[in-house]
């Protein structure tokens, strides 16, 4: 009982974290912001920033590079890499899911379902981070669906976890 009042706490602590952090971003601007283009026809990306990219900004661009792709591919070794122990996705409604929770869903998602991401931001203060996006699912049957969302992210023994997920809807 004790440890999932800590969990819960934790879970809590972190949200209010990102929201405070969420909604100050645009006044603090101290670190870049890094954009995520569509692929080219052959499929290369290439990433632009309005500010020197860092090595944090590109070891994180480069996790979320990859994000869409695990999701599509059920790649649970990627989410158990960049997710840490502690992580807590908040969904609709209320609704939150721990790392292993989270995992076991994406277990269970349709196959045929395609994912991929836009609208990339990078924000980094020291070993935090603030790295928001939009996620689309294609369906293979027709139709997508997409939503925005935020991440709270910490460097942890030199490298860079997602801490927490808020799917905005």
């Amino acid at each position: 009982m004790r440890r999932n009042a800590l969990r819960f706490a934790v879970a809590l602590i972190t949200f209010i974290l990102g929201v405070a952090l969420a909604s100050g971003w645009h006044s603090l601007r101290k670190s870049s912001t890094v954009d995520l283009p569509i692929p080219d026809a052959e499929g290369k990306l290439e990433y632009t920033s309005n500010i020197s990219s860092s090595d944090a900004d590109r070891e994180l661009v480069e996790i979320y590079r990859q994000y869409a792709s695990a999701q599509t591919k059920h790649d649970v070794a990627f989410f158990e890499r960049v997710e840490t122990e502690g992580f807590i996705l908040f969904g609709r409604y209320g609704r939150s899911l721990t790392r292993t929770e989270d995992i076991e869903l994406l277990k269970g998602l349709d196959p045929n379902t395609n994912y991929s991401q836009d609208d990339l931001k990078v924000q980094v203060y020291g070993d935090g981070a603030i790295v928001t996006g939009r996620m689309t699912a294609s369906f293979s049957r027709g139709g997508q669906n997409s939503w925005p969302w935020i991440d709270v992210c910490v460097k942890r023994n030199g490298r860079w976890q997602i801490l927490s997920t808020t799917q905005l809807y």
